[in-house]
């Protein structure tokens, strides 16, 4: 019961977009991640959100979450900038 449910949540159609899943994009995107794991954490909880931002929910609180988390990351990043380790 439990395997069906999973497969039928991932095969939701707010998951997909021009025949391209979410966790596709996800893993892809992961399989570079060698630090700042915080970052890469609201990065994809942002493209989560922006990936379903009018197909799930709220779309207006859908954008203001993903706005909230990419703020997140650039806090993180000028924090990272100070401490004088940022690549860019």
């Amino acid at each position: 019961a439990y395997r069906r449910q999973r497969q039928m949540c991932i095969r939701d159609r707010h998951y997909t977009l021009g025949g391209i899943e979410l966790k596709d994009v996800l893993e892809q995107r992961m399989s570079v991640v060698k630090d700042r794991a915080y970052s890469w954490a609201c990065w994809m909880q942002a493209v989560q959100y922006l990936w379903r931002w009018d197909a799930k929910g709220d779309p207006d609180e859908n954008l203001a979450k993903a706005q909230e988390l990419i703020s997140f990351m650039r806090d993180s990043l000028h924090k990272e900038k100070a401490r004088g380790r940022s690549n860019g």
